[in-house]
């Protein structure tokens, strides 16, 4: 329901998973909070989806991962995250939507590109690692800021950081 808070802890532990065509491990609703301690998994889609205003904060040894997307952000909302979120596509995907994102990276994200955002006004803070293999950040469609504070941006063949439109880093 929108407006509720999801608490998923089992640290270590395998807490939602999903195998079927275009299963997702958590689909959360508009406003939704979830607060991730263990592991969510989706072998063939999306780890978790996410509708407008939602907050998601994943723990230092939580991990998320989807196929295609590890988290997809449908509209504005926070990501804080102190584990590991990967994905062979997307590690978060937060495009063709309404809405800023908040995103404050202390962990681990991994993906053929690992942070994406196409909407205004992105806040992308990071002490963690963000590593792509195309690229590592990429944001467009408006004024977005990046604070890199000791963290690594890298891509293995690509741009590290593509920032299109008024952007700024420091």
């Amino acid at each position: 329901n929108p407006n509720d808070t999801v608490n998923l802890s089992s640290p270590g532990a395998l807490i939602a998973t999903a195998k079927g065509f275009l299963s997702m491990g958590i689909e959360a609703p508009n406003s939704a909070t979830l607060n991730i301690a263990g592991d969510v998994y989706s072998a063939n889609s999306v780890g978790i989806s996410a509708g407008a205003a939602a907050k998601i904060t994943i723990g230092g040894e939580a991990s998320v991962f989807g196929l295609g997307r590890g988290i997809l952000l449908n509209g504005g909302g926070e990501i804080n995250n102190s584990g590991t979120i990967s994905s062979n596509g997307f590690g978060i995907d937060h495009t063709n939507v309404a809405g800023p994102m908040t995103l404050a990276n202390a962990g681990t994200i991994r993906g053929q590109i690992a942070v994406q955002t196409f909407t205004a006004n992105a806040m992308i803070g990071n002490t963690g690692h963000m590593e792509g293999v195309g690229t590592a950040l990429q944001t467009a469609g408006g004024s977005s800021f990046l604070f890199n504070m000791g963290g690594s941006i890298n891509a293995s063949e690509g741009a590290a950081v593509v920032m299109l439109g008024p952007a700024k880093t420091m």
